[in-house]
C-alpha cells in the first residue's frame, strides 16, 4: 500500500535509478532521500544552462499498482 497524501505529487523513479541511488547513498552513508534531494537541487541550479527539450525526453509508461 502506498503512503500518498492527497494533494501531493509523488513521482515514481525508474527501478535502475533507485538501485544506483541506493548503492551510492550507502557508500556516502546518507539516506537515499537526502542524496536524492542533493542531486535534484544541484541539477535544478544548472537547469538554466542546460537546454532541455521535452520532445527528446524519453516517455515512460507508468503502470498502476491497482
Amino acid at each position: 500500500m502506498k503512503n500518498v497524501r492527497k494533494g501531493y505529487y509523488s513521482p515514481v523513479l525508474r527501478r535502475d535509478l533507485v538501485s544506483r541511488l541506493y548503492f551510492r547513498a550507502r557508500e556516502l552513508g546518507v539516506p537515499m532521500t537526502v542524496l536524492n534531494d542533493r542531486i535534484v537541487e544541484e541539477a535544478l541550479k544548472i537547469a538554466t544552462t542546460v537546454p532541455f527539450s521535452p520532445q527528446t525526453a524519453p516517455i515512460l509508461a507508468v503502470q498502476s499498482a491497482a
